[in-house]
């Protein structure tokens, strides 16, 4: 696997564990990482993509390792869930998703997460499941 902008490639699942472990600073042993990541749990977060249900394994994986505390949150399942947000958590949750979907929108103009699917993230912005694992 290689990087999108061609500087490196992955040879295997090993190595992207310790490529990510380098970028999170692993090293600084007086510091409090905690990763949010999507929960890898089919249980716990049905219906979730391929791609996201990895990069939640990855974090798992890494938490043998490293005393890492995460947080993993449940994906595209929130809509079947109740709303559990605050008007203020509301605000702040469209805020930051429509950060996103602006940076989105910069790299591919004709492609946007919220127009591709309204209704359904309208809903996911009144929801937030989460559960924590602390460090070891």
């Amino acid at each position: 696997m290689s990087a999108l902008d061609g500087s490196t490639a992955y040879n295997g699942w090993a190595d992207l564990l310790t490529t990510v472990a380098t970028l999170v600073g692993e090293g600084s042993a007086d510091r409090t990482v905690t990763i949010h990541t999507s929960d890898p749990s089919v249980v716990v977060n049905p219906h979730d993509h391929f791609d996201h249900r990895m990069a939640g394994l990855l974090v798992a994986e890494s938490r043998r390792k490293h005393r890492w505390s995460v947080v993993y949150y449940t994906g595209y399942a929130l809509a079947s869930r109740a709303a559990n947000r605050s008007r203020d958590q509301a605000r702040q949750k469209v805020a930051l998703f429509q950060a996103y979907d602006a940076i989105m929108t910069r790299t591919n103009p004709g492609w946007s997460a919220y127009r591709e699917h309204p209704a359904f993230y309208s809903e996911c912005m009144l929801r937030t499941y989460g559960r924590q694992v602390s460090r070891r």
